[in-house]
């Protein structure tokens, strides 16, 4: 190389090396042959650490290769042990063909965090190979952080929720934000390049408006509340303040309005008006309203003074905080005296005895047990709130009303014992009237129909025989195709299934006729009319009667079992009443089934006396009330499923009859009731 060529490559390094731009270069082995100052200035990093190395890049480079290094290599290859994709491609370069460019932060460059503008060129040899790649590199970290900031004041702009209008000084908007558009039904578009007056409600007026604009042009500020118009036409109240936009000397270049919707607010401020002057009436009327309490007042306590019974107000300890004349003239205290003692140490103090007291009422005698008081507990609240204030006790003598009441109790019980059981007498009676009739009135008729369907049946008897007749007949005068016609009909008609079935039906109705005469005989038997004669009966019989009567009522609910001694003596006995007994009996026994039960009946003789025990596997009854359910009106069954009367009026019958009946039971398993009759029982 001449001393020409020498000196162009001198200067152009030297070139390279005080250039302001950070500049380094590498050759085809990717070793970094110029590294200048500036890029020294940039990194912290020395050319003579840098030069001729390959991984020197790494520090401020943190993943990526440097550029030229996709330069020098083709676009399919990779340095080794990199990955061919980058999370930071690379662009075409803007100023050099061939070459690559790109932006990026980096996290150490220099101990600080920058961004970086890349921009690298390949370098040809005479043969047009790839011999260097040469890059430059640019800070500019303050631009990209300016077009952040501009960015995130932008959006901040934008997504106020106040609406944001700028104008230029001619009042033409040159920029709404979202809020303005949702505010006023707007688009950006729309409003861009309209003025200001554009969403005007016509309600200021152009002096106003002049004025307004004026102060601002001035450099001032204006704020005001004024109705202005939406899209829509609909009108809205608004709040707006106007500012100029100035330059660092001073002078404007935009104006700003900043506007909020207040249109709830204005409604508020109406309805705040309206409530002030309502509250200020009801103040008024609740002063006249204070004077009736005061009024009110004295003449409650008034009347409180004048009821013969005893109030008094208490405390939530039950201390008296209040109480009427009655107390004092019946305790012998003054008030003062009684207000601070507990309401039932009062009473007891003044020879009182508290028998019985829950939060609700109470019961109180005297010691000699010749008065007897009632308490009654009532909780005192605040209005509208569940807050316990105390109570009010109420406190009335009883001791006529309860021995009128005892009095009226035993009295009645005896009456509605009288009265159910003649009830009862005139029932069976009435019973018995119907039944007599209405068995008369079914037998007239099912003899007929009995005698109807023997009848029936004989006629058919004929009816095929006079059909057997007709085909032989035919037979014998040899017509063969009549027989065979009379033979296909017979079959069409399916003469033989119909002979066949009506002897079946008969059949059936016979017994249906029969059955029904024999329950109109039961019922005949179970209410006969000549209840009041005592006379010889089969037990076996009362209860196939009553049994039979009873079948719907059980047939349901349980199964039957009769186990009747076949050697039984006829009882002299009534045997109606009996039949009354037996229903109440195995009515109560089939309602005490759950689900489907038995019910097993069995009568022998012991000792003299007949025997008949009546026995289920239902729920049973609890011992506390074994005693009891001979008693009149004690039932065990709910409210309007009975009376309470059916063993107390079977118990008189049975004895009645100089017998006795008892009952077993156990909750779960079943009951037993058993009936003992003497067979020497003589009428009274």
């Amino acid at each position: 190389m001449d001393n020409t060529g020498h000196y162009l490559k001198s200067f152009a390094e030297e070139l390279v090396n005080k250039a302001a731009v950070p500049i380094f270069v590498l050759d085809s082995e990717h070793r970094i042959i110029v590294w200048n100052s500036a890029i020294e200035d940039l990194t912290g990093l020395r050319a003579e650490e840098m030069l001729g190395t390959r991984r020197q890049w790494e520090p401020f480079y943190t993943k990526p290769r440097p550029v030229m290094a996709d330069i020098i290599l083709s676009r399919n290859e990779s340095l080794p042990g990199e990955a061919e994709s980058d999370s930071f491609p690379y662009q075409a370069s803007q100023h050099v063909p061939g070459g690559l460019h790109r932006e990026r932060w980096h996290e150490n460059i220099n101990g600080r965090r920058r961004c970086l503008y890349s921009d690298a060129a390949p370098v040809y040899d005479d043969e047009g190979r790839t011999v260097a790649a040469i890059e430059t590199m640019l800070d500019i970290t303050e631009r990209k952080l300016a077009e952040e900031e501009q960015l995130i004041l932008s959006w901040a702009v934008d997504k106020n929720p106040n609406a944001i209008v700028i104008t230029d000084l001619d009042g033409t908007i040159e920029y709404v934000n979202h809020t303005f558009c949702s505010m006023t039904g707007y688009s950006r578009e729309e409003a861009v390049g309209q003025s200001l007056q554009t969403c005007a409600s016509g309600e200021i007026t152009p002096e106003e408006f002049a004025r307004m604009w004026w102060t601002v042009s001035q450099g001032g500020s204006w704020h005001g509340e004024f109705r202005n118009k939406r899209k829509n036409g609909e009108l809205y109240w608004e709040s707006t303040s106007l500012s100029s936009i100035k330059d660092s000397q001073g002078n404007s270049l935009r104006f700003l309005a900043v506007t909020e919707d207040i249109t709830n607010r204005k409604v508020y401020e109406t309805e705040l008006v309206n409530n002030t002057e309502e509250l200020l009436l009801k103040h008024n009327e609740m002063n006249r309203m204070f004077d009736l309490v005061k009024a009110g007042k004295r003449e409650w306590e008034d009347t409180m003074d004048s009821i013969p019974e005893m109030v008094l107000m208490c405390d939530p300890s039950g201390t008296i905080t209040r109480c009427n004349r009655t107390v004092c003239s019946f305790t012998g205290l003054s008030y003062t005296q009684i207000l601070g003692l507990n309401c039932l140490e009062l009473f007891t103090k003044v020879g009182m005895q508290i028998i019985s007291c829950d939060d609700t009422s109470g019961q109180m005698v005297s010691e000699n047990g010749t008065r007897h008081f009632e308490l009654l507990f009532n909780e005192l609240k605040q209005s509208g709130t569940a807050e316990v204030r105390g109570s009010v006790v109420t406190i009335h003598e009883t001791t006529e009303f309860l021995r009128m009441n005892e009095n009226l109790q035993r009295t009645s019980a005896e009456l509605q014992l009288a009265q159910s059981q003649a009830f009862q007498q005139e029932k069976l009676a009435s019973i018995g009237q119907l039944a007599a009739g209405v068995a008369h009135e079914i037998n007239n008729p099912m003899g007929f129909i009995s005698s109807n369907l023997t009848t029936m049946g004989k006629y058919m008897q004929r009816l095929r025989e006079f059909e057997m007749a007709v085909i032989e007949a035919v037979q014998q005068k040899g017509d063969q195709e009549t027989l065979e016609a009379l033979n296909k009909a017979r079959s069409e008609m399916k003469i033989d299934f119909i002979l066949n079935d009506l002897h079946t039906l008969l059949d059936e109705s016979q017994d249906g006729a029969q059955r029904v005469r024999a329950i109109v005989q039961d019922l005949k038997s179970f209410a006969h009319e000549d209840e009041a004669l005592c006379k010889p009966f089969s037990i076996n019989d009362c209860l196939d009667s009553t049994l039979n009567m009873a079948r719907n009522e059980i047939k349901y609910v349980a199964d039957v079992e009769r186990d009747y001694d076949p050697a039984l003596p006829l009882l002299n006995c009534y045997p109606q009443k009996l039949n009354q007994v037996f229903m109440n009996l195995l009515v109560n026994a089939a309602h005490a089934v759950e689900g489907h039960g038995t019910i097993r009946v069995r009568t022998f003789s012991e000792d003299g006396d007949i025997v008949v025990t009546i026995c289920d596997n239902g729920r049973g009854i609890a011992p506390e009330n074994l005693t009891r359910i001979f008693e009149p009106f004690f039932t065990t069954k709910e409210v309007g499923k009975g009376t309470g009367l059916g063993l107390s009026i079977s118990y008189d019958i049975i004895k009645k009859h100089g017998g006795e009946i008892t009952v077993e039971s156990k909750v779960g398993t079943g009951t037993t009731f058993t009936i003992r009759l003497p067979l020497n029982y003589t009428a009274a």
